[in-house]
């Protein structure tokens, strides 16, 4: 796993992709292009704003509980159950 991380990260060098690049464009509502930073954070501050305060649904989904209930361990993982396994 060590491995495919050190190839992942050489890989993201050669290819010249040094982390996010802040300096990108935001689109206005308007479809135009804001570069001036505190345009940007006022831009992403009204988006999270309309997203994030939604009004509730008309209609709330009636979830019942279940039948039969499942054995889930939730101990901590072994070597032996992640080996060979992705993280992600």
């Amino acid at each position: 796993m060590k491995d495919m991380k050190t190839v992942y990260q050489i890989t993201k060098k050669l290819r010249g992709d040094h982390g996010p690049n802040q300096d990108l464009p935001v689109k206005a509502e308007d479809g135009s292009a804001i570069t001036e930073e505190k345009a940007k954070l006022e831009r992403w501050r009204e988006h999270f704003e309309k997203i994030l305060n939604r009004p509730d649904p008309p209609i709330t989904p009636d979830i019942g509980e279940t039948e039969t209930d499942l054995e889930i361990e939730m101990g901590t993982i072994t070597l032996n159950e992640s080996a060979g396994k992705p993280l992600y």
